[in-house]
């Protein structure tokens, strides 16, 4: 998975700390950035590189590269997973999403990008 496009999905609104969603505002650290753990909450002790497993629709479609209404569009015809509906919330897999991503780079799980990787190159 790409670092860069972790952090750009962890900076996602669907991550704002706590605070924020009660009215607060939300204070970058410095160099302009967030931690993991200012946009989950004070309540997760998740290590800045450790993303979150499941994400909402916003920071999934901005996961994937695209805007949500072309992931829903994709989920619509199949080429995304399903949503998984838990207590209320509408969340997608992060694993299943790389599947999907995989799926329609045309590589097979666990084959590598690089053609240097690949037999006979």
């Amino acid at each position: 998975m790409d670092n860069d496009a972790l952090m750009r999905a962890l900076r996602h609104p669907a991550f704002a700390p706590a605070n924020e969603a009660r009215g607060g505002a939300a204070r970058p650290r410095q160099g302009g950035r967030y931690r993991a753990s200012d946009r989950l909450g004070s309540e997760t002790h998740l290590p800045v590189n450790l993303p979150p497993r499941m994400l909402s629709r916003e920071a999934a479609a901005e996961y994937v590269g695209m805007s949500p209404r072309k992931f829903d569009e994709l989920v619509g015809d199949g080429r995304m997973p399903k949503a998984i509906h838990v207590d209320g919330r509408v969340l997608w897999d992060l694993r299943a999403l790389n599947h999907c991503c995989d799926a329609l780079a045309g590589v097979a799980s666990g084959e590598s990008l690089n053609p240097w990787d690949r037999d006979g190159a």
